[in-house]
């Protein structure tokens, strides 16, 4: 009973490969926990085989969980090869990084964007940076969808024009069995 199968069936009728990309603990808290949840979630359903691209090394040995050293010659690499993916979910707050998965989205059409904005911060830090604010709304115009965790994010969303392709959904997930949940 996850909201992001549900979300990732609305991008496409059918789903078969899932790579997100962010960053598992360590360090133990907000976003990583989410991103490890939201991994261990969606690879519970037969539906899908996801992947997991962490930008660090995780202290947890997980099928399917993958280091990415140096992220730029892994985005170059899937510039000229196309990627097995059906969706890439962006977890990161790195803006250079997201036009770079974006692009290569553009280039392997087929591969739908789905990206995750954790805090008010995203736009925050653009403020002051005005051409590659400009770009990012550009991209996230063109993003397949977009996560946002409240109302009040999305109301910052539709503040510089960005309306279409926006869900809000709770990032709290709840713990899985291993962490004393579920």
């Amino acid at each position: 009973n996850c909201c992001f199968v549900f979300l990732y069936e609305y991008v496409m009728n059918v789903i078969k490969k899932i790579a997100i990309i962010g960053k598992l603990p360590p360090p133990k808290g907000g976003v990583t926990i989410h991103c490890l949840r939201l991994f261990k979630k969606i690879n519970k359903s037969p539906k899908y085989k996801v992947s997991f691209y962490s930008l660090n090394i995780s202290g947890k040995c997980l099928k399917d969980v993958f280091y990415i050293k140096y992220f730029m010659f892994w985005v170059l690499k899937r510039f000229f090869k196309k990627p097995n993916f059906d969706i890439i979910h962006y977890q990161l707050a790195n803006y250079y990084g997201l036009i770079s998965i974006w692009f290569v989205c553009q280039i392997h059409s087929d591969i739908k964007l789905c990206f995750t904005i954790h805090g008010e911060g995203f736009f925050v830090r653009l403020e002051s940076k005005k051409m590659l604010r400009n770009i990012i709304v550009y991209v996230l115009k063109r993003t397949d969808i977009i996560i946002v965790g409240n109302e009040k994010l999305k109301k910052v969303l539709f503040c510089n024009h960005i309306t279409e392709n926006i869900e809000v959904i709770d990032a709290f997930l709840t713990p899985g069995e291993d962490e004393g949940g579920e």
